[in-house]
């Protein structure tokens, strides 16, 4: 390909908005050497293996953090418990039975895709980032789209390594992704035909391992003068940096690719404000004291000496044996700090336990509680999570909604969903009727309590009911109603519950099954009864003959 305009920009682009963040990479790397040490390589690179815990003489941030990041992505990405919903925009399209069948073995479709693929692990290091430095990327592919579907795949990228950019909602709209393959690596990737100048002239010198930068730029197709698929939505291109020239300028995606989640977020800054930027100071403090403490303990153990002046210096190691004039042996004697150390214990001790909060460690500890009940553990998670409220509200919006959306449109256009019964006529319904929801746990939670507190309700009615003989009490309940309610908020697939149509012809099927059995039966006594009567009858009448 030629020097292309429109790739030199989008490198302008990136170096532009990097630029821009300068102040925040210096907090960043403040923020890793103290918290996430095995990313502190945001300013500076280090030779690999080379020690990257040179700030950190205190673990209490490091431990709080990673407690944190692991209950987040096992909550709200739970491998066993669905945390998204499918569902038809339209309510009187969502009230069909069969479209609520279909879109619940969806669901579970997608869940299996999700715990069949590399999701767990990555949204671990999504959530390491995001609680830390504020700002985390993660992009989601599938193996191949031009084949059916396999399988999902998602890579977390470092806060370093892109920069971003908002539409006029606030919503990152853009991401320009900088990162390195040798020679034989984009061979590999895009195949030598689409490969620079530059490149082919490495793999020619049989220069496999030479190093080449590289921009992936994804932005919306109204930002791009180049010609791509009228049904993407966003480009997938990427630049070589050496010769300024896009390897790929034809691809794209359907949906948002990326989830770009900002812990919290000011209108004057796309880059989010963490869990780590809050506690910073308490951090460099809590280091600096367990430092300097450190330097203070070989004192401590082996103080110095004070000796009066003139004394002939004195052999400490064990077992030697000193001579010092008598008048002198009173005047030897340790040197020691006269400053509190409690005081400064206590100090510290209310650092730590400021950092312990901001990560929520005392409800996570909590929990793991083994004499706590599960109503205990219940109120616990919840008033966790209406503290983290607002938070989990960006999440919803900026992770899991578009994650879940582009979930389902790789699997629907990889032919994943085929083979689930559908008539043609629910699907014409939902075709461009669906959505799809994410469902924390504080709504599965609350469902649960919904549900619990209804069968509360209704063991107390039947008690009552029982205790006063008083069997229309029972008449205020709803019971079709509640048997569905209830299953729903526990959690139970659709495909178990069975629809209110089949409902009404199994109800008629029984009925006409009694209605005829009953008939029988009045036939049954008609005959037995009228067979009495004849013998009666003839009775009479031989006695009168007689």
């Amino acid at each position: 390909m030629a020097n292309d305009n429109e790739a030199q920009q989008d490198i302008a682009r990136f170096k532009k908005l990097d630029g821009d963040r300068q102040n925040n990479k210096n907090v960043w790397q403040d923020i890793s050497g103290y918290i996430l040490p095995r990313k502190a390589d945001i300013k500076f690179k280090r030779s690999r293996g080379q020690e990257k815990i040179c700030k950190q003489f205190d673990s209490t941030a490091p431990n709080a953090h990673e407690l944190l990041a692991s209950f987040l992505s096992g909550t709200l990405t739970s491998t066993s418990i669905p945390w998204f919903g499918i569902k038809a925009k339209d309510p009187q399209v969502a009230a069909i039975d069969e479209v609520n069948n279909w879109t619940d073995a969806v669901s579970r479709r997608m869940l299996e895709a999700f715990n069949e693929s590399n999701h767990r692990l990555q949204a671990h290091e999504e959530f390491l980032d995001l609680t830390s430095f504020g700002t985390a990327l993660t992009i989601q592919e599938s193996l191949d789209d031009s084949k059916p579907f396999e399988e999902l795949v998602f890579k977390n990228y470092f806060i370093q390594d892109f920069v971003i950019a908002e539409n006029s909602k606030s919503l990152v709209d853009t991401v320009i992704r900088r990162f390195k393959f040798t020679a034989r690596q984009a061979r590999q990737e895009w195949g030598k035909e689409r490969l620079t100048k530059s490149i082919k002239e490495a793999l020619q010198e049989n220069n496999f391992e030479k190093q080449f930068l590289f921009y992936h730029v994804i932005k919306p197709k109204a930002d791009t003068g180049k010609k791509i698929s009228s049904e993407l939505e966003y480009t997938n291109f990427i630049i070589c940096d050496k010769d300024k020239e896009y390897i790929q300028d034809d691809k794209g995606y359907h949906e948002w690719p990326c989830t770009v989640p900002r812990w919290a977020h000011t209108s004057d800054d796309v880059w989010g404000y963490g869990i780590g930027h809050k506690v910073l100071p308490d951090v460099r403090v809590v280091n600096k004291v367990i430092e300097l403490i450190l330097a203070r303990w070989p004192k401590d153990i082996d103080p110095p000496l004070l000796t009066p002046e003139g004394m002939p210096k004195l052999d400490l190691r064990a077992g030697k044996q000193n001579s010092v004039p008598r008048a002198m042996i009173e005047a030897v004697k340790p040197l020691l700090s006269n400053k509190d150390a409690q005081s400064n214990q206590i100090s510290l001790e209310n650092r730590v336990d400021q950092i312990e909060k901001a990560f929520f460690t005392n409800q996570l500890q909590m929990q793991k509680q083994a004499q706590m009940t599960a109503t205990e553990s219940t109120i616990i998670f919840e008033l966790m999570e209406r503290m983290m409220g607002p938070v989990l509200g960006r999440n919803e919006v900026e992770i899991f909604t578009p994650r879940s959306n582009r979930a389902f449109g790789i699997m629907n256009r990889g032919g994943a969903f085929r083979d689930i019964p559908l008539s043609e006529e629910a699907l014409k319904s939902i075709v461009g009727n669906i959505k799809v929801e994410f469902i924390g746990p504080l709504a599965r939670s609350q469902k649960l309590k919904d549900a619990q507190a209804t069968s509360q309700w209704i063991r107390e009615s039947v008690e009552a009911s029982t205790t006063t003989g008083k069997v229309e009490i029972l008449d205020y309940i709803n019971w079709d109603e509640w048997v569905q309610e209830n299953g729903r908020g526990k959690g139970v697939p659709e495909s178990l519950i069975v629809d209110d149509a089949d409902v009404e012809e199994i109800r008629e099927e029984r009925a006409q099954r009694i209605a005829e059995a009953q008939e029988k039966e009045d036939a049954k006594d008609l005959v037995d009864a009228a067979g009495k009567l004849g013998k009666i009858g003839g009775g009479d009448a031989e006695g009168q003959v007689a």
